[in-house]
């Protein structure tokens, strides 16, 4: 291969004007504003209906939740300040073929990992989860029609991903414990599952509270980045709770969702659990785990932070955000920003730039 091609396909400049481009289309496209891309914008609506009727979980106000955060993401000066952290000098020396395995929980799930393995100059080569397989395509193809040379260096897999150098792959606790066996000989990025934890003081306004709603319903609250257990101070009105977080009531008109709603509800009352239940979510005393069903919320009363920082730490390798605005807790999120991570925020604290520079 040609050091020009070379050149060309590592000139972090181009790059970054066609994802600053992509991330003004969708910011077009979702606002309704006169779109420079008509064929796109068309083409765009036609694959989240697809998505749609290929995942039940993928409605479109979430699919348009998941494009705005990415639209976010893709703010010029956002990307340079970020790039520009790393020694980088524009060119690799050695392109290497990186395997991607993609979760289908949220959608678009794995386009951070695609950001990276496009701006690291390496070869992607993805595997996609059957529940989410049609709209990071789009996407891509968006880019490869600014830089068409991306086309040899970036694809799709159905099957094992094969002919590889590297991987970077998302799945389950029992997934990891393959990819791990699998790739052993790889260098390797692998997750597995995490969930994420709110922190309350009890001062919080309802206008927080609504906030917080985001971070738990948001996706159906099946993201590694949902909120699935809140900390909340002894005594704490959980009425408060119930009333801000009325705006989602509509899940429960979800069929999938209140099918996990009604199935849990059943449980605890044949169980005599002890449980709060508002019509559409349940929120339950659990100590021991931080990870809740569809539909569920554990909670855990403390009276002391310094004990809720030992807890946070005792289980860190399997939370993937903190969401407070308590002093002393660690790198938190402020309240309704939890599915709105930065550039930097690697999935599980891992530097996948850094990763991939490096190989």
């Amino acid at each position: 291969m040609s050091g020009d091609y070379y050149n060309l396909m590592n000139t972090l400049q181009n790059k970054l004007q066609a994802l600053s481009e992509l991330g003004s289309f969708i910011n077009d496209y979702l606002t309704g504003r006169p779109n420079p891309h008509p064929d796109w914008a068309l083409k765009m609506e036609q694959t989240i209906e697809k998505a749609e009727e290929g995942n039940p979980w993928f409605t479109r106000e979430f699919i348009h939740k998941a494009l705005g955060s990415i639209s976010e993401m893709l703010d010029y000066q956002q990307l340079i300040d970020w790039t520009s952290q790393y020694n980088n000098n524009e060119v690799i020396r050695e392109r290497k073929r990186v395997g991607v395995i993609s979760a289908g929980n949220i959608p678009l799930v794995g386009f951070h990992d695609l950001l990276c393995v496009f701006l690291s100059g390496h070869e992607y080569k993805g595997r996609l989860s059957s529940g989410d397989s049609v709209l990071l395509p789009v996407l891509t193809d968006f880019l490869t029609e600014l830089l068409p040379e991306l086309r040899s260096v970036v694809s799709y897999s159905e099957g094992y991903i094969k002919e590889v150098d590297a991987v970077i792959a998302t799945g389950n606790n029992n997934t990891f414990r393959y990819f791990d066996y699998y790739f052993k000989n790889f260098p390797r990025i692998l997750r597995k599952n995490r969930n994420s934890v709110a922190v309350l003081d009890g001062a919080e306004s309802e206008e927080k509270l609504r906030s917080l709603g985001e971070d738990i319903f948001l996706y159906f609250g099946l993201g590694c980045r949902n909120v699935s257990k809140l900390l909340l101070p002894r005594g704490y009105d959980v009425s408060a709770l119930f009333k801000a977080w009325e705006k989602y009531r509509n899940l429960g008109d979800h069929n999938k969702y209140r099918n996990n709603y009604d199935y849990y509800k059943a449980i605890y009352l044949v169980n005599g659990d002890q449980h709060y239940d508002n019509g559409f979510v349940l929120l339950k005393p659990e100590k021991q785990k931080i990870a809740s069903p569809v539909s569920v919320i554990y909670y855990e009363e403390y009276e002391d932070t310094a004990l809720v920082k030992r807890e946070l730490e005792y289980y860190h390798d399997q939370i993937q955000v903190i969401v407070s605005e308590i002093d002393g807790l660690g790198n938190v999120k402020p309240f309704g920003r939890a599915q709105h991570p930065g550039l930097s925020d690697y999935a599980d604290g891992v530097d996948t730039m850094g990763f991939l520079l490096n190989l």
